[in-house]
């Protein structure tokens, strides 16, 4: 008896030595160096800094309100979904809006947003927890703000190195910019779909230099949720035709390229069709056009490469040129007579002055908004800080090796900042791109002293006119470049905390009732006017206001609105604009039309 105890001891020993083993053994696979867990260790940080300051609002001691006016119609789409499901919301028609004619609100508004609300609500519910709808919506833009900065990470590591996308997220993390959009309570189509640019671009290029199909098809369908919650999708839908041309150009193209970008553009334009506010209209305007013609440009290129094995360089650069302005003048004419039957729609005033700034003069009503206007120095400066002065460097980078990852950092970073420079409110686009190009150089500028501190290479006298560069150097080099990230964190969270954290509804400090007249508003319009009966309805007052104020007195109060931002019908918007600045005889005449 003893000896089976004995025996059976042992044979547990063994076992779990042997499982032991075992263990250790896997996880020798997973050593990580020290800079694997340092790197890991920084992103950490970043991401829950980025957070932190997303929502200094609240952690200041403000009430979690809404900021601005436009969000508010998104939390009446959010509640309306949640309340009657998907497809009433599609055969919705609001008359509590643009009085008398009312809104089709499910064919105008982007689904993004207030879809994201409803399946986290109902999630957090699931698990029985206490949330509204509109305390999910303060909370998203932080939570898609950092998934930005994440995936800023990941993009600048796929193209850069892992020190470039360490220092883009960084920046990006508090660049004020980006942070102006992503912040506590700002619960608008960017807040998520600055996101859905990064994480496309991501997913492109990773499909581009991996060759990998289910990165394409991650970057179409991203694409295709883009086209679905904001209206700048037109710009990567541009740009990565653009990209994908300029590559051809400088001799760069490959049969990766054509799969990434037909893949991507053509899943993200199915998906872009279905969202009821696009329809099949997009696949008939000018991005969805210029969108094929380089799909089909990339395949006769493709076809063109074997036979051009068979020529010489002076006869191939001939036949070439041939057949692209062959391809031009076919595409233009084709374009031409589609305009002239009424076939293809036309781009969108809005996005022609960005692409025309000098035509904005002759669209008063997208003229006379304030974040429509040219951007200044100051304002670049004011929302990009430091970042401004390494674009000039990052394009003679770009230039002096025109890779693929270099030739769209290039084109990202000067399509952002020309787009900018038009119309300010494109800096959100902007910051990314330049949080990227800062990483990109200031990798650039550190790898020769990260090698030299190393002992790696060795520069020498005639390179620096210096003895050598070693560990002095390269220590003076990283405190300089530290400095200035410093100085960049040190504005943009002071811009966060003074600037953006305050709500422009109850402006006052924390706990302070001195500026609350827009509550004083809605409880004298939700009280003090009385609703009239029509028969079995209830006729409810309809306010006068001017544009996007509309949102925010149409969602608050039990009252109709005549206008909103939603741009609905121009001639009201103009009449109304009369009205206001007419005096008083003369504006009563309009209100009574």
């Amino acid at each position: 008896m003893s000896s089976e105890t004995i025996d059976l001891s042992e044979a547990i020993r063994n076992l779990w030595r042997g499982f032991t083993k075992r263990l250790t053994n896997h996880f020798k696979n997973y050593d990580m160096e020290k800079a694997d867990i340092l790197s890991a260790f920084s992103l950490i940080i970043i991401l829950a800094a980025s957070f932190l300051i997303r929502l200094f609002p609240y952690l200041q001691g403000y009430e979690p309100l809404i900021k601005a006016f436009d969000p508010h119609v998104q939390i009446l789409c959010a509640e309306y979904i949640n309340e009657h499901g998907l497809m009433e919301f599609l055969q919705w028609k609001d008359y509590e809006s643009w009085y008398p004619y009312g809104r089709d609100m499910g064919y105008t508004m982007y689904l993004g947003i207030p879809l994201t609300t409803v399946i986290i609500y109902k999630f957090l519910t699931w698990l029985s927890l206490p949330v509204t709808i509109t305390g999910v919506a303060y909370v998203i833009p932080p939570i898609f703000g950092t998934l930005g900065v994440f995936f800023s990470y990941k993009l600048g590591k796929e193209l850069v190195s892992r020190r470039a996308g360490l220092i883009t997220a960084f920046f990006l993390a508090t660049v004020p910019g980006y942070v102006s959009r992503t912040i506590a309570g700002f619960y608008d189509n960017e807040s998520i779909g600055v996101f859905l640019v990064i994480i496309t671009f991501y997913y492109f290029m990773k499909s581009l230099r991996r060759d990998s199909t289910k990165s394409a098809v991650m970057a179409g369908i991203f694409l295709g949720l883009l086209g679905g919650s904001w209206g700048a999708y037109r710009y990567v839908y541009d740009l990565i035709p653009l990209y994908a041309f300029i590559l051809v150009m400088t001799r760069n193209f490959s049969y990766r390229l054509m799969k990434s970008v037909t893949i991507t553009m053509a899943l993200g334009t199915i998906i872009t069709i279905m969202v009821p506010r696009n329809g099949g209209g997009f696949v008939f305007g000018a991005e969805g056009y210029g969108a094929l013609f380089i799909v089909a440009f990339l395949v006769l290129v493709a076809l063109f490469q074997p036979i051009a094995k068979t020529m010489s360089e002076e006869r191939f650069k001939k036949t070439l040129l041939t057949v692209i302005l062959a391809t031009v003048a076919v595409f233009v004419l084709l374009i031409s007579t589609l305009v002239l039957l009424g076939s293809i729609t036309t781009v969108a005033d809005k996005f022609i002055s960005v692409l025309i700034p000098t035509d904005r003069i002759n669209l008063p009503l997208i003229h006379s908004v304030s974040e429509h206007l040219p951007l200044s120095w100051s304002n670049l400066f004011h929302n990009a800080y430091i970042l401004v002065f390494f674009i000039p460097l990052g394009v003679w980078y770009g230039l002096k090796k025109p890779t693929e990852e270099n030739l769209f950092i290039l084109t990202y970073t000067l399509t952002t900042l020309y787009f900018t420079g038009s119309m300010v409110r494109l800096i959100l686009i902007f910051a990314p791109a330049a949080c990227l190009m800062g990483g990109f150089v200031i990798d650039n500028l550190l790898l020769p002293y990260a090698y030299a501190a190393h002992g790696k290479i060795s520069i020498s006298k005639t390179t620096f006119n210096l003895p050598t560069i070693g560990r002095d150097h390269a220590m003076g080099a990283y405190i300089f470049i530290g400095f200035l990230m410093v100085t960049q964190t040190y504005h943009g969270i002071g811009i966060a905390k003074d600037q953006l954290s305050t709500p422009e509804i109850a402006p006052g400090k924390p706990g302070s009732t001195q500026y609350y007249d827009w509550f004083e508003l809605f409880e004298f319009i939700n009280e003090g006017i009385e609703v009239d009966k029509v028969g079995d309805f209830d006729k409810k007052p309809v306010i006068l206001s001017w544009w996007d104020y509309g949102y925010y007195i149409g969602t608050e109060s039990n009252a109709t609105v005549l206008v909103d931002n939603a741009t609905m019908n121009s001639t009201q918007i103009g009449t109304v604009g009369a009205m206001l600045m007419l005096d008083g005889p003369q504006a009563t005449i309009l209100m009574y039309k």
